[in-house]
């Protein structure tokens, strides 16, 4: 299923961080094309995205003030039926998701994407986590965590599969100003997000998840890159 896939990853500014999530994916990278963006534009993250990943290729696209718009020039590069999104501070425990993600999209139409980030990876109290639903299909089960929220779990940014044809039938990410209303839309249209249990992966960054949003501090991304480079 992988030959039907594309790896679209996020870049810069963090060539450490990006360095550590493709080594972690090492295992599948030289089975999908793999496409990335570099909104910051800065060399030495992509020279790290080259030596790692040779076969990949970088879109060519400034745009640090509106991040979906970078989103769907890298989108429109695609040719393949599946677009598995990801960010450069993410860390994977396993290799074997792509498929049983894929078997999720076909099975259940409702299901927007099957997202790849373990529900432990969230700050979730063990009485949230119990209403979380358990879905179960055709020897394929997977998690919605949307009745913890009224407007999250339709779609997120964080590491997913999904197909291309529901961002070219939404008309574009560009269009929301922001992430949650991507993910409202599509809940308004009775969609919502599926989670493996475990999921294969957890959030390597500074930032916070979405459940527990943090003032972002650009001062202190650039200070950290700085450092890391010194």
């Amino acid at each position: 299923m992988t030959l039907n896939t594309t790896l679209c990853i996020t870049i810069g500014l963090r060539p450490i961080e990006l360095k550590r999530t493709l080594k972690s994916l090492s295992s599948i990278l030289h089975s999908m094309p793999v496409i990335a963006i570099n909104d910051f534009g800065d060399e030495e993250t992509s020279k790290v995205f080259k030596e790692m990943v040779p076969h990949g290729r970088i879109v060519q696209y400034k745009s640090k003030k509106n991040h979906h718009k970078a989103l769907d020039e890298l989108y429109s590069n695609v040719s393949t039926k599946y677009i598995f999104h990801c960010e450069d501070d993410w860390i994977f425990n396993r290799s074997d998701f792509i498929d049983d993600s894929i078997k999720i999209l076909q099975e259940f139409p409702n299901v927007s994407s099957v997202s790849f980030r373990d529900i432990n990876n969230f700050s979730f109290s063990s009485e949230q986590l119990c209403q979380r639903l358990i879905i179960e299909g055709d020897n394929i089960k997977y998690t919605r965590l949307d009745p913890l929220h009224d407007q999250w779990y339709g779609f997120s940014l964080n590491p997913n599969i999904f197909e291309k044809k529901l961002w070219e039938q939404i008309g574009k990410f560009s269009q929301f100003k922001k992430e949650r209303h991507i993910s409202r839309f599509l809940r308004a249209n009775d969609m919502h997000m599926a989670f493996l249990e475990p999921g294969p992966c957890i959030h390597g960054g500074d930032d916070v998840s979405i459940a527990n949003p943090k003032k972002f501090s650009v001062i202190k991304k650039v200070k950290k890159y700085l450092r890391n480079k010194s």
